[in-house]
């Protein structure tokens, strides 16, 4: 079964709590315990890597700040809803909806391949500065996109007029600093040279940027590889069932 094929039902104007079993089924293809375990380990999974970034950060604006956040996206065939969010910094919680879901169709989902990562911190996309860069790697199993593991998190410089980019002058958005549309930074795990050079040919403190960087890149394939094992232990129907129940159940 392909995720265009799972049923179209909705929970409209009903609770969660007055469904029947079989109703819950129905909507969720598992039952309420294996729903409520899967979007805790959902949770987990963006904690552990929220832990991970903070071990590893270089920057002190994530280390010291929090100054990022770690989400997991369902599919495109569920409009890419957020169903899960690391404990960090409260001001991604809006833009976090819906900064992965522009990339992502801009850059199309049909151009992605597994082991790719893309990246974007144009504020009209993402709504947020740009030293906040986004990175989104797609999970696949079976040949499908199931999911998309995001962080989003503050670099503390993407080039313009003053280091660091926060000038008092400023007139525009690209006194900033850099821009970058959605594009691959990795593809099918192998970096891409020519936008590594456009990031650092226009930014300072590359000896900060480059391992938080790579520390990115390995947190998201922890996030990947902990969401294939929910998929593997649970199966696909429950794990995409639970996203529609993460969005029922925080309305």
């Amino acid at each position: 079964m392909t995720i265009d094929q799972l049923p179209a039902e909705r929970l409209e104007s009903r609770r969660v709590r007055d469904l029947s079993e079989e109703e819950f089924g129905t909507l969720y293809h598992c039952d309420r315990f294996t729903s409520t375990v899967l979007l805790n380990r959902m949770r987990y999974t963006v904690g552990h890597m929220a832990t991970a970034i903070l071990r590893e950060a270089f920057s002190p604006i994530i280390r010291d700040w929090y100054d990022f956040a770690c989400t997991i996206s369902g599919p495109p065939g569920l409009d890419y809803p957020m169903v899960a969010v690391s404990n960090s910094l409260t001001t991604f919680l809006g833009t976090m909806a819906d900064a992965p879901r522009n990339s992502v169709i801009e850059f199309g989902p049909e151009n992605l391949s597994p082991g790719d990562v893309l990246i974007c911190n144009d504020p009209y996309r993402g709504g947020r500065h740009v030293n906040d860069v986004l990175f989104t790697r797609p999970v696949f199993y079976d040949g499908q996109i199931v999911s998309f593991v995001n962080i989003v998190a503050h670099q503390l410089d993407m080039g313009g007029t003053v280091p660091g980019g926060f000038s008092a002058t400023k007139l525009n958005v690209y006194d900033n600093g850099l821009v970058i549309p959605p594009m691959l930074m990795w593809s099918k795990d192998v970096p891409i040279r020519s936008t590594f050079s456009l990031i650092f040919d226009n930014t300072r403190w590359g000896e900060l940027l480059l391992p938080d960087f790579k520390s990115m890149f390995q947190q998201l394939k922890l996030g990947e590889r902990l969401v294939l094992e929910d998929i593997e232990r649970y199966g696909l129907e429950a794990y995409l069932g639970t996203h529609q129940f993460a969005v029922d159940t925080s309305a």
